[in-house]
């Protein structure tokens, strides 16, 4: 099994453990989210990206809003 597959597979049990129905992680992304209306208020986050198939055969996404490292403590 290759780190990848581990780490989708660790992903997949992350998600199960809060009651989503992830059979399978079929893709990982983490982005910067902005946000806000003036430069006062603006803000910048980052956010991760869970592709997922679900037991129905469906994809859906599940944002985690912090940091790839942040995430990847959260699962081990």
């Amino acid at each position: 099994m290759t780190w990848k597959e581990r780490m989708y597979a660790g992903l997949g049990e992350f998600l199960r453990s809060m009651d989503i129905d992830a059979i399978e992680v079929t893709n990982f992304e983490d982005r910067t989210e902005y946000g806000g209306y003036c430069d006062t208020c603006a803000y910048e986050t980052t956010v991760c990206d869970l592709t997922y198939r679900d037991s129905k055969g469906k994809v859906g996404t599940w944002t985690y809003y912090g940091s790839f490292a942040e995430l990847v403590q959260s699962i081990s």
